[in-house]
């Protein structure tokens, strides 16, 4: 099981999940990300949250 956070890189972008790794976060926080574009401005959109292996 891994903890993780929905993030919004972008105003009208998609909400992606990152690995919470035992931090702490705010809904409505920003936050630095490893992106597919490399490092991106996100902001946290639901608390953290335990998924299975398999939902990731």
């Amino acid at each position: 099981m891994f903890e993780v956070v929905q993030v919004k890189l972008r105003e009208a972008g998609k909400i992606e999940r990152y690995s919470a790794s035992g931090m702490s976060f705010t809904v409505g926080e920003y936050v630095i990300v490893e992106a597919d574009r490399g490092l991106e401005c996100g902001q946290v959109v639901s608390d953290i949250e335990v998924v299975l292996d398999k939902d990731i």
